[in-house]
């Protein structure tokens, strides 16, 4: 465990509980703070209202999409530099090349191992 991870806070975006459930545990098993939501409007409020270290969203969800959080994010000069992970299960390479374009800083595909996972996340962070 990095020494900034236990002062580090999360944000999982992800229309699958479950899902978000299992890797929020996983983060804060590695010492992450971690809040979860399911929507992109979620999402923007809570990017509104507090500060967080990086975003780990779906790039697909049940309201928006995960580049159109990324571009959210640059609009916004105190949330810009925020490092921006997108997962997804099928993300073709356009879809990949778009979400670059509109500020994502890494990729997940899922599934994915856990620990290069959690290495991606101190990757960025580190960044």
């Amino acid at each position: 465990m990095s020494s900034h991870a236990t002062s580090t806070k999360i944000l999982i975006v992800d229309g699958d509980a479950v899902f978000a459930d299992i890797l929020g545990v996983v983060l804060r098993d590695n010492g992450f703070d971690i809040v979860k939501c399911s929507t992109g409007k979620e999402a923007s409020r809570l990017l509104e209202e507090g500060v967080f270290d990086l975003v780990l969203s779906d790039a697909d969800l049940p309201d928006n999409s995960g580049a159109a959080i990324c571009r959210q994010l640059k609009k916004d000069s105190r949330l810009r530099a925020m490092p921006v992970i997108l997962m997804s299960g099928g993300l073709e390479e356009d879809q990949r090349h778009r979400a670059f374009e509109a500020g994502a800083t890494d990729f997940l595909s899922k599934p994915f191992k856990i620990n290069a996972m959690v290495a991606k996340v101190h990757d960025c962070l580190e960044r």
